[in-house]
Order: C-alpha cells, then sequence, then structure tokens
C-alpha cells in the first residue's frame, strides 16, 4: 500500500549520525553492492531517525543453577507484554539494563515483591 521497501536500505552499515541543527539530524550510511562488490557512501539529512539495531531480537537467557528444576514462570524481557500476570507475586528481574529497569518498576506496581539482580 505504501511501497515502503524502496525507502529501505537493507545490509547498509551506519558510519555516523550527526545532530545538524534542532530539527534536522545527519545520517551517513555504507551499501555493499553485490554486483561488483564495491562500497557506497550515502549521506542525508533527516527529520527523525528511528535506531532499530535488533539487539532483544535474540533472547539471551543465563544459565543458572537450579533453573531446570524451577517451577515458576521464566520469560525473557522480549516475551514480556504486561505487569497483570506477576499481580501478587513475588519476582525476580535478572538484569538491571534499560529494560530490566523498566519491567521491574512496571511490575513492582502489581507485584507483592520485586528484586533487581545485575552482574555489574
Amino acid at each position: 500500500k505504501f511501497d515502503l521497501l524502496k525507502c529501505i536500505s537493507f545490509g547498509s552499515s551506519v558510519k555516523q549520525l550527526t545532530v545538524l541543527d534542532d530539527d534536522q539530524i545527519s545520517l551517513e550510511w555504507t551499501t555493499n553492492t553485490s554486483e561488483n562488490g564495491n562500497v557506497e557512501t550515502h549521506k542525508e539529512a533527516f527529520d527523525n531517525v528511528c535506531v532499530c539495531n535488533g539487539h532483544y531480537a535474540r533472547p539471551a537467557i543465563p544459565k543458572l543453577e537450579g533453573l531446570d528444576t524451577f517451577h515458576g514462570d521464566i520469560i525473557h524481557a522480549i516475551e514480556y507484554d504486561n505487569a497483570q500476570p506477576y499481580a501478587g507475586k513475588t519476582v525476580l528481574c535478572v538484569g538491571a539494563k534499560p529494560s530490566g529497569l523498566d519491567i521491574s518498576r512496571e511490575i513492582g506496581l502489581v507485584a507483592k515483591h520485586v528484586y533487581l539482580s545485575d552482574s555489574a
């Protein structure tokens, strides 16, 4: 309907994001052309830039002793939808990065207790 695929540059690498002023961001990126193997550099100014690097696309669940015998729910942040399933429960959130912090704060509104654990 909107023909968005023509606006997407797949397989590109961002080289530089530069704030030009309050209204514009300069983005410089490279693309590899499969026909001849050359690298092309592109530069354009945008009103908005969304960084969608997909770092939540592959969940990483640490190997913890006893995890295989735990009878409660174990989910990764990518699976989290809302706090209601945790109402009245005691919850441990492992990982105090942005998603862990956000989720633990939200669950804290309905849970009996929330513990936040981080290795750093």
